[in-house]
């Protein structure tokens, strides 16, 4: 089956499947011939460039996963690396699921039956999530290896990674307002306390 890039959520679909409006790789190839063309690029650099795209574009969401992956957790990283085993699955899994859900977008959804005028932005969204989920599970298998390693160190990480964090701010608010909640419980259960032993004195009488 021919595919063209370009589809609503910038995966391939099929040539002339339901719903798509790309006509195919010869419209493709000649929009950048065009392009070429108007830059005064020859058709052996237009080749070129066809042929290299595809290299640069794994180079360019290698540095976009190993950026996320050393700068989102709040914690401080021993050092920044450009692969790691969870960043590979996660690009794994990240582009098979795109393809595979820009093949089921063209050829059994109604999104467009369903939301109109909204189904490039539910579709966009849906593949949002996608891509979350697969970051999500290379974070997992990239926190595992580390945790077997302070385990291995006698720290106990046996719950959570041990590694210090980057900013405690956000960690020292919560924890003051933790603190200042169970000191107000603890002094509303001591009030009720002395107001029931309060009441229930003896008066006293003759």
């Amino acid at each position: 089956m021919e595919t063209a890039p370009g589809h609503v959520c910038g995966h391939a679909c099929p040539r002339r499947s339901r719903g798509c409006g790309h006509t195919g790789p010869d419209r493709v190839w000649t929009a950048h011939a065009a392009l070429g063309s108007a830059l005064g690029l020859g058709p052996a650099a237009v080749l070129a460039w066809r042929i290299a795209k595809w290299p640069i574009l794994l180079i360019v969401v290698l540095v976009i996963v190993a950026t996320l992956y050393y700068a989102t957790p709040n914690v401080k990283q021993t050092k920044f690396r450009w692969l790691s085993i969870g960043a590979l699955v996660a690009i794994i899994i990240w582009a098979l699921s795109s393809d595979a859900f820009g093949f089921y977008e063209a050829n059994f959804s109604s999104y467009n039956k369903t939301y109109g005028a909204l189904a490039g932005v539910i579709v966009f969204l849906l593949w949002l999530w996608i891509t979350n989920l697969a970051l999500l599970l290379g974070a997992e298998l990239d926190a595992e290896p580390e945790r077997g390693r302070e385990l291995q160190s006698g720290v106990a990480a046996e719950d959570t990674i041990q590694l210090p964090a980057r900013d405690t701010r956000n960690i020292d608010k919560a924890e003051t307002k933790h603190a200042a909640d169970v000191q107000r419980g603890r002094e509303i259960r001591n009030q009720a306390r002395d107001d029931d032993d309060y009441g229930t004195k003896p008066t006293g009488g003759g």
